[in-house]
């Protein structure tokens, strides 16, 4: 997608650069300011300021930008160019349980990544034959409705031949082993996005509120 744009001229893209702050023209945002390469860079706007940043980052830099909550601007001596108390709250997210087990005469995905069985699997890959590095993390997928929506599918179950290891992301365990997950499509449960500071390499304070309600648990 962004190959071709870029090859159009109409599109400019600047890696390794973090957005610090929207510029306002009184509620009109102009430009932004970003940082790269430790120095600060300045870009206005002609039309329009588009902030797509996602879930966490976008309230983040709206906050660092004077936009939000006036208690939470005031805190960190933050200038309000528009008081919204709606910028990082109602933030969801989904609670998973997932539970493992030890696989018994069968070979997992936990062995097949690791010593001369994944050597195989990446000259599997390069040939265009089935590999594990073409799989996503989970293989089977469940959608279902519980007895609280009649509607539409509220509940996901997850499972995958493989297993890792506790307190770890992503680092697959060394027995064989497989896994499953459970989660609540969409909660009820809602917290925040906060940020800590004034500097924007510092991520924002993020407390989703977990099976807060009473649905959720």
């Amino acid at each position: 997608f962004l190959r071709p744009a870029l090859k159009t001229g109409r599109v400019e893209l600047k890696a390794d650069a973090m957005v610090s702050e929207i510029l306002f023209e009184g509620r009109r945002a102009i430009g932004v300011k970003y940082l790269r390469h430790g120095q600060t860079h300045t870009l206005y706007a002609n039309r329009e300021v588009i902030i797509s940043a996602g879930a966490v980052n976008s309230p983040k830099l709206l906050q660092l930008s004077g936009v939000g909550p006036q208690d939470l601007l005031a805190d960190h001596g933050i200038a309000v160019k528009h008081a919204l108390a709606g910028v990082g709250a109602n933030f969801r997210d989904h609670y998973t349980v997932r539970s493992i087990a030890r696989a018994k005469s069968v070979v997992t995905i936990n062995e097949l990544s690791k010593g001369w069985r994944l050597g195989r699997e990446i000259f599997r890959w390069f040939a265009g034959q089935p590999s594990i590095l073409s799989l996503s993390p989970s293989m089977v997928h469940v959608f279902w409705r519980s007895r609280f929506s009649t509607q539409r599918g509220d509940i996901q179950i997850l499972f995958t031949p493989a297993s890792y290891k506790p307190g770890s992301n992503y680092v697959l365990d060394d027995m064989p082993g497989m896994s499953t997950g459970a989660r609540q499509q969409r909660p009820e449960s809602s917290g925040h996005v906060r940020i800590q500071s004034t500097d924007p390499l510092q991520a924002p304070l993020i407390q989703p509120n977990f099976l807060e309600h009473e649905l959720d648990q």
